[in-house]
């Protein structure tokens, strides 16, 4: 069976590079199989369990929501989330405190922002004060 390059990308590092004989992923509207010469395109991908074939065996790997393009040099995939089905669980619970610190961070952000905000009202209000005497 024919090979093609595929390149998998998440947002943190390369997921994986190398050669395979399909793909098969979930598109918004159903599962595709993409095959070496496959038709030039881009695609969106809708999280889900997907699947390689490389040297006649099968991998299961999840996505998150990305996009997928193939082009005459392979397939590239960019996803906001990939793991390897046999160490998913790790990875969602990894993915869970990231979400989490991430949110933990924007709210100490805005709590800054608005005691920023705050701090410049009262110095305009003093300033205020000192041009009315």
């Amino acid at each position: 069976m024919k090979t093609f390059h595929i390149t998998m990308l998440r947002p943190d590092k390369v997921f994986y590079e190398g050669d395979v004989e399909a793909i098969v992923v979930n598109r918004p509207d159903g599962l595709v199989e993409i095959l070496a010469n496959h038709m030039p395109m881009i695609m969106s991908l809708a999280p889900g369990m997907a699947k390689m074939k490389m040297d006649k065996k099968t991998v299961s790997f999840a996505t998150g929501d990305g996009m997928l393009q193939i082009s005459k040099e392979g397939c590239i995939i960019t996803s906001d989330f990939l793991a390897w089905e046999d160490k998913l669980d790790a990875a969602i619970k990894k993915r869970e405190e990231n979400i989490n610190n991430e949110l933990e961070r924007r709210h100490k952000s805005f709590i800054e922002h608005k005691l920023s905000q705050m701090e410049i009202a009262r110095i305009f209000a003093s300033l205020d004060r000192l041009k009315k005497r």
